[in-house]
């Protein structure tokens, strides 16, 4: 899923939150939407295709200006995060709440599906360099500009994109959670493993979807259930990571073609070229699917086989329900808190159950992309970031005897992700519980899967 930047110290501004958690169903609309092209704005037998931060601005950039999702912190400028937090420390979090009522006993596995841009899986150097770079400070326009430019060159050299940050962020949780990383070779075969201290292992396997629609994830998904299912590892629990949100091709061609500069412009343009059409209406027809869906129909096909569980950012367009595939009832929803509070980050969708988004800090602590050091300026957000703790977590609770996700009957001892840590001691504690009950759902419930042998 998207995630968030800071360039200039000043927070992104978001798309306003629907006023309801129910719109107009798509088929209840008296007239088709039209695109700005002039085409249907929803054409099923285009399909679906992936968005993340580096396809389609969700969010304006306004003076952040900012590609790639990374911020880049200077003490003397106004704005910046004033709380910052760690992966490790997440990870840490993420391991005692699984392991408080289990010990691991067998091997799982994480698939991260994410935007690779055809490799490599690891972050480059360059990105690491970063906080080494000088921009300007003294104007908030001049140093966004300059930040941008620089990224853009990034990303246009195929040196950043989505996937490795968030596949560096899986391996820093793993590692916080006491997990040593014992494989090389990471970045040409986007496969990591790591063990724990009595040689149980977790596999992390990083699934390429490049720009690709739902049909090629779908069979690149099966594809890496099978390299994780087959010999030689044989590893049948599985958690299985979508920082991403999935919207109908026809929605992200006719953006492209009408070379808006933001999301929000096209948005408004779409208002103009269907007269009478609502707000929430155009919102809901960009955001939901058309159907069937492969990708849906593989995750929904998959309910039932055991511990196969499938993990999904809610999105951050300040929604009030998740996007897809969050929204399929099949899979775990996570939206994002604030790092060192119980409250919702203001870009956060609303899912089924919440962790720590960010701003967390670039670190490097398992050498997953060599001998880069840390890079404690670069920060980053998102709930493409809160996922892949809730599938640490998961993976890492599928190990355990019997797991947790499978549990037909909440217990009251069974904690839910909504934390916050108490900084002396790297505890955490749950500090607003009446928010966390009507909000929040325990992992064993919020886990809709079968799971578990």
């Amino acid at each position: 899923m998207r995630f968030l930047v800071i360039l200039t110290g000043l927070l992104l501004t978001l798309l306003t939150a629907c006023t309801s958690t129910m719109e107009q169903p798509l088929e209840a609309l008296s007239n088709p939407l039209f695109g700005v092209s002039g085409t249907l704005l929803i054409q099923p037998n285009q399909g679906n295709c992936h968005i993340d931060d580096l396809d389609i601005p969700g969010e304006i950039p306004r003076a952040n200006g900012a590609t790639g999702g990374l911020a880049i912190l200077n003490a003397s400028y106004e704005g910046q995060p004033t709380s910052l937090a760690s992966p490790t420390s997440t990870g840490k979090y993420v391991k005692n709440v699984a392991a408080r009522y289990g010990t691991p006993i067998r091997d799982t596995g994480i698939l991260v599906i994410d935007d690779f841009q055809g490799g490599p899986f690891t972050l480059n150097q360059a990105v690491y360099d970063l906080q080494n770079e000088s921009f300007p400070t003294d104007d908030p326009i001049k140093r966004a500009e300059a930040i941008q430019e620089r990224l853009g060159e990034l990303q246009d050299a195929g040196l950043l994109a989505h996937g490795p940050l968030v596949f560096t962020h899986v391996n820093a949780l793993l590692v916080g959670a006491g997990y040593t990383r014992i494989s090389v070779g990471e970045s040409v075969t986007g496969l990591a493993v790591f063990r724990h201290s009595n040689g149980t292992k977790i596999y992390v396997k990083a699934v390429d979807i490049e720009d690709f629609d739902t049909t090629v994830i779908a069979q690149r998904v099966v594809q890496g259930l099978n390299a994780l299912r087959g010999a030689p590892l044989f590893i049948t629990n599985i958690a299985v990571n979508m920082s991403f949100a999935v919207v109908p091709c026809s929605v992200l061609f006719d953006f492209e073609a009408s070379s808006l500069p933001t999301f929000e412009r096209y948005i408004e343009a779409l208002l103009d070229a269907n007269p009478g059409a609502t707000l929430a209406q155009i919102r809901r027809a960009i955001v939901t699917p058309v159907f069937p869906d492969p990708l849906y129909t593989l995750i929904s096909g998959t309910l039932f086989q055991p511990s196969t569980v499938y993990v999904a950012a809610a999105g951050n367009y300040s929604l009030p329900y998740p996007m897809y595939p969050a929204a399929w009832p099949e899979v775990v929803s996570v939206s994002s808190h604030e790092a060192r509070s119980t409250k919702i980050s203001p870009f956060s969708n609303r899912g089924e159950t919440m962790i720590t988004g960010g701003w967390f800090r670039l670190t490097n602590p398992a050498g997953i992309n060599g001998g880069m050091s840390n890079a404690p300026k670069v920060v980053y957000q998102g709930t493409s970031f809160s996922a892949p703790a809730v599938a640490a977590f998961t993976a890492i609770d599928l190990a355990s005897n019997p797991p947790e996700c499978g549990l037909q009957v909440a217990l009251p001892t069974r904690p839910d992700l909504a934390y916050a840590p108490i900084i002396n001691a790297g505890v955490w504690t749950r500090k607003n519980v009446a928010f966390a009950a009507n909000f929040n759902k325990l992992l064993n419930l919020a886990v809709q899967q079968k799971c578990g042998v």
